[in-house]
Order: C-alpha cells, then sequence, then structure tokens
C-alpha cells in the first residue's frame, strides 16, 4: 500500500493498482479491517498490449503503426486504462497521421478507471491530449456507454462489452467502435439513442422532413428526451385542454412543432461556435420560424448550456448532456418540447391559418378538439 504525490492511497497485488474508494473509511470486522477499493485485486500476467492483441486485434495493428500509441501499450510503471474498439474500420478513410494518433490517444485515460468508479459526472482527459472521456448508462446501469471527443468537435459514443481486465501496466477495456469519430447520421442516432425512444416514431422516421438521414445535408437536431416528450404528451392549456396530446395526435401539428428543433445546413459545435445570441432558420420553412441559440456558462463542458428562444417555449440544454457529432450535423438532446399554446387553434391542415379567418381557426382541429373533450370550453 502507498500514497501518491495527491494523498491517494492505492493498493498493489501481482503488478495490478487499486485504488482505496475511500481512504479514510475502515470498516471493523471483528479481528479485521476491510477497505474498498475500486478494482479486483489479481495476479495479472499480461499488459495492455497483450490484451489488445487478444481482444481488439484490429486496434492493435492500428496502434502499432503509431509509435505514441505503442508505447502506451507496452508501458512499464505508467498505470493507464484502455477502451480499445472492436470496430476499427472507420479508421482506414483516414489519410492524415496526426488525425489517425490524435484518435488513437482518444482511447487512453491516465491512471486506473474501473467500471464501478465510473461516473456520469466525470469527464476526463485523455492521455497526452486535450481529448475528452465521459460516461453514459442506461437501463438501470445495464448498458453502459463510454463517450469521447477530440478538441472543437463532438462526443461520438460507444457501448462498454468487455471491463475490468487487468494489466501489468494499467486496466483494459473493449468498446464496440472507435470514439471520437462519427459513423452515425442524425436519423441513425435518433433511432438508437435509448433516451430518445419516444420521439424516434416522428424525427427518426421515413415520413419526417426533412430527412435527417441524408448524408448530402448537415444539420443541428435539438430532438426530446423521453422524459421531455412525457411532459408534453401530458401537458394542458389554462383551459384544460391537452394540447400535447393532440398536436402528437396529428401528423401536420407535430410535424410543425418538430421543425422548429431542427436547423438546416448548420453544424454548430459549441467549442467553435460564435459566442453570445445567433438567430438560425428553422426547418419549418412554411411559417419561416427561427429560434435564436445562445451558448451560456462557463468555459467548463459541465457547467455549459444552449439556451434556445422563440415565440414558444424556451429551452435550456446542458452541454454536459449532449453535444454528439454524427456524419450529418450534431444532436442535442433537449429537456423540453419547442411548443406554444397556440399551436393548435392557429394552424390549418394546409399550413398557417390567415389571421383575418376566425372559421378557418376555429376548423382548425375541430375533431382533436373532440376527442379531447373540451370543444366546450376551448
Amino acid at each position: 500500500m502507498y500514497l501518491n504525490s495527491a494523498s491517494k492511497a492505492f493498493v498493489s497485488v501481482g503488478g495490478v493498482v487499486a485504488q482505496f474508494v475511500d481512504k479514510s473509511i475502515n470498516y471493523p470486522l471483528g479481528n479485521a479491517i476491510i477497505h474498498v477499493v475500486d478494482r479486483v485485486l489479481a495476479f495479472a500476467h499480461e499488459d495492455l498490449l497483450s490484451l489488445a492483441q487478444t481482444n481488439a486485434p484490429g486496434f492493435y495493428r492500428a496502434c502499432s503503426g503509431v509509435p505514441s500509441c505503442l508505447s502506451l501499450l507496452s508501458s512499464n510503471g505508467t498505470q493507464l486504462t484502455l477502451f480499445a474498439p472492436a470496430d476499427v474500420t472507420s479508421l482506414a478513410s483516414l489519410s492524415n497521421g496526426t488525425q489517425l494518433e490524435q484518435l488513437l490517444m482518444l482511447h487512453f485515460v491516465p491512471g486506473i478507471v474501473g467500471k464501478p468508479s465510473m461516473k456520469e459526472s466525470d469527464l476526463l482527459t485523455a492521455q497526452g491530449s486535450s481529448g475528452q472521456i465521459r460516461f453514459r448508462m442506461y437501463n438501470n446501469e445495464s448498458k453502459y456507454y463510454v463517450e469521447g471527443r477530440l478538441p472543437g468537435r463532438g462526443f461520438v459514443r460507444a457501448e462498454l462489452t468487455m471491463f475490468d481486465q487487468p494489466a501489468k501496466n494499467g486496466i483494459f477495456h473493449k468498446v464496440t467502435r472507435v470514439l471520437g469519430q462519427p459513423v452515425q447520421t442524425v436519423k441513425d442516432f435518433i433511432n438508437s439513442h435509448e433516451d430518445l425512444s419516444s420521439v424516434r416514431q416522428f424525427m427518426g422516421s421515413n415520413e419526417f422532413q426533412p430527412n435527417l438521414g441524408d448524408s448530402q445535408m448537415a444539420y443541428t437536431v435539438f430532438p426530446p428526451s423521453n422524459a421531455a416528450m412525457a411532459a408534453f404528451s401530458g401537458y394542458k392549456n389554462s383551459k384544460e385542454v391537452s394540447i400535447g396530446a393532440v398536436i402528437l395526435s396529428d401528423s401536420q401539428l407535430r410535424n410543425r412543432v418538430f421543425r422548429r428543433m431542427v436547423l438546416p445546413n448548420q453544424k454548430i459545435i459549441a467549442d467553435v461556435a460564435p459566442a453570445g445570441v445567433t438567430e438560425y432558420a428553422t426547418a419549418n420553412t412554411a411559417e419561416n420560424e427561427k429560434i435564436t441559440v445562445n451558448l451560456k456558462g462557463s468555459a467548463g463542458l459541465t457547467t455549459r448550456i444552449v439556451e434556445i428562444t422563440g415565440s414558444f417555449v424556451m429551452a435550456n440544454i446542458s452541454l454536459a448532456a449532449g453535444e454528439y457529432e454524427c456524419t450529418n450535423g450534431m444532436v442535442y438532446p433537449s429537456s423540453q418540447v419547442l411548443f406554444r399554446d397556440n399551436d393548435v387553434e392557429g394552424y390549418t391542415r394546409s399550413g398557417p391559418a390567415a389571421a383575418s379567418s376566425s372559421w378557418a381557426v376555429l376548423a382548425v382541429s375541430l375533431a382533436a378538439l373532440l376527442t379531447a373533450r373540451w370543444t366546450d370550453r376551448y
């Protein structure tokens, strides 16, 4: 057992190093004391290089051609955490050696990060770079994701499939794909993300326009999270009309709302976007709707937010929970649906209702209001 320069306590057994979860907590048990550590202590007979050769051969081959990466795999004395991707086919598109080195180095984190110590509040710096790593858990922590990004880019996530393999020089995890290099379109991302399952039937469908799977376009999208969709579907206005349910039941009404959460021809990456308030045209072109986007807060990812405003419900989106990069844009899962109470009463099935036509407004969603049984009060 020993203390490092930061006064953190560690124990080493057979070359495997574990950190005390809290060096000040000692659990008395009869004539013994129990200390909690962050990984299984076992005799490690292999280093990270050997584990990569066996469990992630594609990553090992890519790493072998980059001296800085290979030296980390075979490092002696330096403890590292490796997230080795199983699928490295996306690396074949890289012709720039510097870019390849940056991506490979993104998969190494200094020190030991075992699965039990991974927290969603963590934002780790990759070994020898300014790349960042964070973690997400879903389905009662039955699914773990590692998300990584290079400076000035968005996060790309990969599922953790093998974890906590002890090595002489660290700990080995395996993930499904390369971190930091997008391989999904915006549409594919929405259709695969656990927290966007409620909106994928709308924004991820083939009927939704614009087609977010179009690889020739660029989009910045603010799809509502499952919690946001639940709140929206149950929302009632001051007259007790179920506005959310009415909108979701009508394809034209809901497309009107969801299109204002899509910015065509834009790829807004928070770290390189212009500071302050910027106005953008939305995909709701029939009404020429615009929203303003304001990047607020300090430079730290965990404290910055995207503030979206317009003539509807304002949304604040934490960058710590979003900023995903796709092959054709960026995705910022939103905590709110951008709607307004008069989205129903100010719209006809052929488009925006004429302001002077009160009869047209009345006829807008008569069927929907009858379904909600609130016509007499509306």
